[in-house]
């Protein structure tokens, strides 16, 4: 009869060990979940943002393409607001998007394509600023020389504009991949109208 009591306490006592171990589980697991969910918000938003500034970095890029093609005195002349106004505006949205490519490597890590495609589009922007600086006015000893730099920097900026654009496109298809919306009957549809 004495072991009755002992059996009881101890089946008790299990039954009580069990419970609280499977609410110990739980809240980790719940823990778990949270925390997941707040890393996806997060880089949501930040991928959100990221594609936001992308889109005025492409809107400066514009500019400054449009006054490197712009009249003489707008291209040669650094001095000239047409041409400085545009550059001005890329470098301090270039100096956002250096934020924001950290923030995203810390994010989604160095090797993840969006972080690469990022960086890509960055270091075209940050071309198109560095050659479209460069142009210069030539005086008469040396338009020769100085024309054909020109002419060369001035293709080049046309081309790191196209290689901007194309590595946004690449940010926003893998952007797009990672936190975009998952509405497939709504995406499905508006693809067929």
């Amino acid at each position: 009869m004495e072991a009755l009591p002992i059996i009881s306490v101890l089946s008790t006592s299990a039954v009580a060990g069990g419970a609280i171990w499977a609410g110990v589980w739980q809240q980790r697991r719940g823990f778990g979940h949270d925390r997941e969910m707040a890393d996806r918000e997060s880089v949501r938003a930040s991928l959100v943002e990221t594609a936001a500034l992308l889109h005025r970095a492409e809107y400066a890029v514009d500019e400054v393409n449009s006054a490197v093609f712009g009249h003489a005195d707008t291209i040669a002349d650094p001095e000239h607001p047409e041409r400085r106004e545009p550059i001005d505006r890329l470098e301090k949205v270039g100096r956002e998007l250096d934020q924001a490519i950290g923030l995203v490597r810390v994010q989604l890590g160095p090797e993840s394509s969006a972080t690469k495609a990022l960086e890509d589009a960055g270091a075209a922007c940050l071309e198109v600023w560095r050659k479209s600086r460069r142009i210069r006015l030539a005086n008469d000893r040396n338009a020769a020389v100085v024309g054909k730099r020109n002419d060369r920097l001035i293709e080049e900026v046309e081309q790191a504009r196209a290689d901007s654009k194309e590595a946004v496109r690449r940010f926003v298809e893998r952007a797009h991949a990672i936190a975009g919306a998952r509405l497939p009957d709504l995406v499905d549809r508006s693809r067929a109208e």
